[in-house]
């Protein structure tokens, strides 16, 4: 049986408990099935504190590009509007000048994570300098947000940053960047890790599915929207 994603898609969109604008996620996830590389680029929805599946598409093996990322946001622009969009979150993946242009083009609202050794200019002074020495004297356990426009893979934004202690006991500076001046970015993007808890339970925590090792893109395709619904 063809199973239009489209279909799948505007069913699960008009079972949502909520009324748009939604905030958007992105990521990626992937794992091997023997021989054959499942990697899927996923744009969900925040809604009521979890993370729902809402539109995929399987890429080739490795990291994602522009490209892929702008023809992920087409597919939901057409079906749903930008107007249904509230802000994207993503991951430090999910950046670039192609990206970033496209995003702001668009005037698609986001928050995304940086990584802290990439450089930005400050509008004012037109001085090129690391993100990180941007926030050399944040204090650890304290977050800082500044309200004026750099410029980061040649797009305006601004930048907000936590120091932290990670998992490994390592000090570690968390930097985001945002299209509006967003002082609770922090408190915005806690949401992104509703899309890592999705996933774990797609794969092996709830629904398994990496348990089927199915290897044809087209069946696997199937099972996921099923799944999705």
């Amino acid at each position: 049986y063809n199973l239009s994603g489209e279909v799948v898609y505007k069913l699960i969109f008009a079972l949502l408990p909520e009324e748009p604008p939604y905030d958007l996620l992105m990521d990626r996830t992937n794992w091997k099935s023997g021989s054959f590389d499942i990697n899927i680029l996923m744009l969900s929805i925040c809604c009521k504190g979890t993370s729902i599946p809402m539109v995929f598409c399987l890429l080739p093996k490795g990291s994602t590009s522009a490209a892929h990322r702008i023809g992920l946001m087409e597919r939901y622009i057409k079906l749903f509007g930008k107007k249904s969009i509230g802000k994207l979150m993503a991951d430090r993946e999910f950046t670039g000048e192609a990206w970033l242009s496209y995003l702001w083009a668009e005037k698609i609202k986001y928050i995304i994570r940086i990584k802290d050794g990439s450089y930005a200019i400050n509008r004012k002074n037109g001085k090129r300098i690391k993100i990180k020495g941007v926030f050399n004297r944040l204090a650890l356990g304290k977050t800082q947000y500044i309200p004026e426009l750099f410029i980061i893979h040649g797009n305006y934004c601004y930048l907000s940053a936590r120091r932290f202690v990670n998992r490994n006991m390592k000090i570690e500076l968390m930097v985001l960047i945002s299209f509006d001046p967003e002082p609770g970015a922090f408190d915005s993007y806690m949401h992104r890790w509703q899309i890592e808890s999705m996933f774990k339970a797609l794969k092996s925590s709830g629904f398994n599915i990496e348990d089927t090792h199915l290897r044809e893109a087209h069946r696997f395709q199937k099972l996921l929207s099923i799944v999705m619904i």
